[in-house]
């Protein structure tokens, strides 16, 4: 799946960095993980994202809503709520 370097959402300026798959396991254990400092930045697992496919898709999204999340200051508990439930709409 490509990817741009940079997305932008609402007043945010996000940028999207792969990085190799071990690394995202060693140190987050997640195919994803939002940085909520500026400049703010997406990590996402390289080889998930080079596989392509829904689960590229659902990992994007993902760390998309944790800026919206974070953005309008909404509390983890119902953050956490709405990703698993959004994840299971697929299957």
């Amino acid at each position: 799946m490509k990817l741009p370097k940079y997305v932008t959402v609402g007043p945010f300026t996000v940028q999207l960095v792969c990085v190799p798959h071990e690394l995202m396991y060693e140190v987050s254990e997640a195919q994803g993980t939002f940085v909520v400092k500026p400049p703010y930045k997406i990590y996402l697992d390289e080889e998930m994202i080079r596989a392509g496919g829904p689960d590229a898709v659902n990992v994007v999204i993902h760390e998309l809503l944790h800026l919206g999340f974070y953005q309008y200051h909404l509390v983890l508990y119902l953050q956490l709520t709405i990703f698993f439930d959004f994840q299971f709409l697929d299957q």
